[in-house]
């Protein structure tokens, strides 16, 4: 290297001035050493860590997915219905199968054909395409279709009011057939009468024994007796026999909805009329919109009433003579 390229060579002039660093003792170098293993043990533990996780969550995964097959068992056909709410013991027996099995979990699928019965303390309720059907203490049903159930003993409530353009279902019973026109009914089947109280709409019954369909209005109840007597008397849509149906009442979605539209469904839930005693106040519910309830499936509708009536500033209710009457403060 000549002169000239010396100077021209700044970062090694300042190697040269700087001489040999020293060499590091042994110490140091085991302890670099112990710093450097730590890091990386660190490194590899970190790394099984997150192999483990990612493990634990595929098996979560594939558990899931294997659980949702279990529901399945609720075969063979088609499904024809979905479980909504489960309160106490009830059991289901898919078709072609000798043995009754505990259901647990909501929103399974109850196929074509399945028999389902609530204990003397458990109840249940499913979503048949938008149409609810409640089944009482100690009642046992049949799946026939989405549209068809046959009721072998207790009480069942249905409401095919809401939910789809075509509600209809039938349920056959050993006195005759029900078919439901746009309504909510309760039907009980015993040994001495089918009882039928409609809360609202009509309902038509061709009994097995009797010439004639047999129909029924709102606020009415219609016993047929294994003879063929018919007997009628009145029976309002605000009655506490009407309780049990409601506690099964699956709550819509609170969340964006506004307070007018809680307060309607609360009404029809409870069989009542949503009256507002002022302008007012019928505004001030058609503006408040409930944000970030999300759904409130064991709540009754009275429970949801206040979450609602509080949503909404400046409101109060009473429940009286059939009426939700809903008041500015």
């Amino acid at each position: 290297m000549t002169d000239s390229d010396r100077r021209q060579d700044p970062l090694g002039d300042l190697i040269r001035a700087v001489g040999k660093r020293p060499a590091p003792s042994e110490e140091d170098c085991r302890r670099v050493f112990a710093v450097a293993r730590d890091a990386w043990q660190t490194k590899v533990r970190a790394r099984r860590r997150r192999r483990w996780i990612y493990a634990s969550a595929a098996s979560i995964a594939a558990a899931a997915a294997v659980g949702i097959g279990l529901q399945s068992w609720l075969e063979p056909g088609a499904p024809v219905a979905s479980v909504a709410r489960l309160a106490g013991p009830v059991e289901i027996r898919p078709t072609g199968d000798d043995a009754w099995r505990a259901l647990e979990t909501a929103y399974a699928n109850v196929r074509t054909g399945a028999r389902v019965r609530t204990a003397s303390d458990g109840r249940a309720s499913f979503d048949l395409d938008g149409v609810s059907l409640r089944l009482d203490r100690e009642t046992e049903i049949v799946f026939d279709s989405r549209d068809r159930v046959t009721l072998e003993e207790g009480a069942l409530y249905v409401d095919s009011g809401v939910g789809r353009s075509d509600s209809r279902i039938e349920i056959v019973t050993s006195y005759g057939v029900l078919e439901d026109i746009g309504t909510q009914f309760e039907v009980r089947s015993a040994e001495s009468a089918l009882r039928l109280r409609v809360r609202e709409g009509r309902v038509r019954l061709k009994p097995r024994n009797l010439p004639d369909a047999v129909e029924s209005a709102a606020g009415e109840e219609v016993a047929v007796t294994p003879s063929g007597e018919v007997r009628r008397r009145s029976f309002p849509p605000v009655h506490a026999d009407w309780a049990w149906a409601e506690a099964l009442a699956e709550s819509p979605d609170l969340d964006g909805r506004t307070a007018h539209d809680v307060l309607s469904w609360v009404a029809r839930e409870t069989g009542r009329r949503l009256v507002f005693a002022d302008p007012v106040a019928e505004l001030r519910a058609r503006d408040a919109v409930l944000a970030g309830r999300g759904r409130y499936r064991r709540l009754s509708p009275l429970d949801v009433l206040e979450i609602a009536v509080g949503t909404a500033d400046g409101l109060d209710y009473t429940l009286d003579d059939g009426v939700l009457l809903v008041r500015s403060r």
